[in-house]
């Protein structure tokens, strides 16, 4: 970001970036309980990063001691551009003492990256939640 101050940037724990190098989605982790929707700050602070790296998907990640359904909410932008869709993603960390737990947990990362996850889940209230 340019202006009169210095420089202001914005860093998400992840960002997943096409074989150009462009980032494509972003992820930040948060290392507290999940309740029925993520807290505010946290949908901010993430929304932010996709709009500013030009993300149109972003998600939410927590860790979870079981099995529990992500969320997808569509957040409509007011800037003339396309909505963003917002996902509260929680992995199930206790997999990873299974034999297969890693790759159950890179196979849920997988379905949110290639957006199986939104075709599945969309919540119709249109982020109320922001």
């Amino acid at each position: 970001m340019v202006g009169a101050g210095s420089r202001l940037e914005t860093t998400p724990d992840v960002v997943f970036r096409d074989s150009q190098g462009t980032p494509v989605t972003v992820t930040d982790s948060k290392y507290k309980r999940l309740g029925s929707r993520p807290k505010s700050p946290d949908t901010y602070q993430v929304l932010t990063a996709g709009h500013v790296l030009g993300c149109s998907r972003v998600s939410l990640t927590y860790p979870v001691a079981m099995d529990r359904e992500p969320t997808v909410w569509q957040v409509p932008s007011a800037l003339g551009g396309t909505a963003i869709e917002l996902t509260a993603l929680p992995l199930n960390l206790m997999r990873l003492a299974l034999p297969n737990g890693p790759e159950t947990l890179i196979d849920t990362i997988d379905a949110w990256l290639d957006g199986e996850l939104a075709s599945k889940k969309v919540d119709a209230a249109m982020a109320q939640m922001i």
